[in-house]
């Protein structure tokens, strides 16, 4: 394991080798044996990237976790999206409604608080083309410590219990699709197509899936969020160094890399990833 001092998702430009690379890696014979889990930790991030079939990508959000400071409403560390996605080839997208109140809008990044109870992020991906067909894929879970200076810390533990209690939810079909790490220590990609539609729903939910984490009624879309005024929708990706800033002054943990970008930047060639639907048990509710 390595120690990390800047979160994973701000090194965009090596992201497309390291994170697939990574995921063929985990998927290797000498995983056969049983993999053995470290303890839960209380503080930790995931991020959750999208790749199309023609190679756009989106690495600068879909960013869950916990950490110090982080709530359920809005805090320091959830980094509002500075440009909306509208038209973007494809993006991850935390979309907040009316419970966020004057918060309400699109996110990169949503923190809890520390600890190791149930808990569930909503996400949207969505996409210009509405024939893509797009793969959800991570590194895996960092976990997240202060050091002597106040600052935060970050290390890729892929044998903590927290990844392996992560399900991934795709919401639109209610179904269960997905695991942050097998029992035996495979990391899978999850590959859908958009089958017309602009925007689909996903759901991260810590903890064995309950049937309202696969309910839809609860979900939030991009159409929505008010819309932003028409200079704030370029996207990241098309904004050249003069539209964009050239560096976050976000202060919280989660801020995105700069967004002082030049046009089509990001845009790498990537196989593609086929992952068959994994069948999951669902947990019963709890007895009142």
């Amino acid at each position: 394991m390595t120690n990390e001092t800047t979160p994973m998702y701000a090194k965009r430009g090596l992201f497309a080798a390291v994170l697939f690379l990574a995921m063929f890696v985990a998927t290797a014979p000498a995983l056969a044996a049983k993999f053995k889990f470290e303890p839960k930790a209380k503080s930790w991030y995931l991020q959750t990237i999208a790749v199309t079939d023609d190679g756009h990508f989106d690495d600068r959000s879909g960013v869950i976790g916990r950490i110090p400071g982080g709530q359920d409403g809005k805090d320091l560390h959830d980094i509002p999206a500075f440009a909306s996605v509208n038209g973007a080839p494809v993006a991850i997208i935390m979309v907040r409604g009316e419970e966020w109140g004057d918060h309400a809008g699109e996110y990169l990044s949503d923190y809890r608080a520390p600890g190791q109870g149930r808990a569930s992020w909503d996400f949207v991906v969505t996409s210009n083309n509405p024939d893509a067909e797009i793969t959800l894929g991570w590194e895996g879970l960092y976990t997240i410590s202060q050091n002597a200076k106040g600052g935060f810390e970050t290390t890729l533990s892929n044998r903590n219990k927290v990844l392996n209690d992560l399900y991934l939810v795709d919401v639109d079909n209610g179904t269960v699709v997905g695991q942050g790490i097998m029992d035996d220590g495979h990391i899978v990609p999850y590959t859908f197509a958009m089958n017309g539609a602009s925007e689909r729903h996903f759901r991260w939910v810590a903890g064995k899936p309950r049937k309202k984490d696969l309910a839809y009624d609860q979900v939030v879309t991009l159409e929505s969020v008010s819309p932003r005024q028409a200079n704030e929708r370029l996207t990241a990706r098309e904004q050249s160094p003069a539209t964009g800033n050239s560096k976050s002054k976000a202060a919280g943990f989660g801020a995105p890399p700069s967004l002082g970008t030049l046009p089509g930047e990001g845009v790498r060639q990537s196989n593609r990833l086929d992952s068959p639907v994994i069948q999951l048990e669902i947990e019963s509710e709890p007895s009142p």
